[in-house]
């Protein structure tokens, strides 16, 4: 499996903390991202299993903080930045 690889600074728009705050403001998106913290990418049921949701909830978190820049998908697998 491919680790996830941090982006050039060029490529990369800085992070804003009131953004930040904003994209990880619930308990379910903290856990996502706790069980991605060891930057190892993870299937989207796994993660839906840590966020104790459905799998097309975890699905739509992970697409709001893939947009807001926390989140990159490396080989289809959330992963973090």
């Amino acid at each position: 499996m491919q680790q996830p690889q941090a982006h050039s600074s060029s490529k990369r728009p800085p992070f804003s903390l009131a953004a930040t705050i904003s994209a990880i403001h619930s308990e379910m998106r903290w856990k996502m991202l706790a069980y991605l913290a060891n930057g190892e990418g993870r299937m989207v049921n796994e993660l839906a299993a840590a966020g104790r949701c459905s799998p097309n909830a975890a699905s739509r978190n992970l697409a709001e903080l893939k947009k807001k820049g926390i989140l990159t998908i490396k080989r289809r697998l959330p992963a973090f930045r």
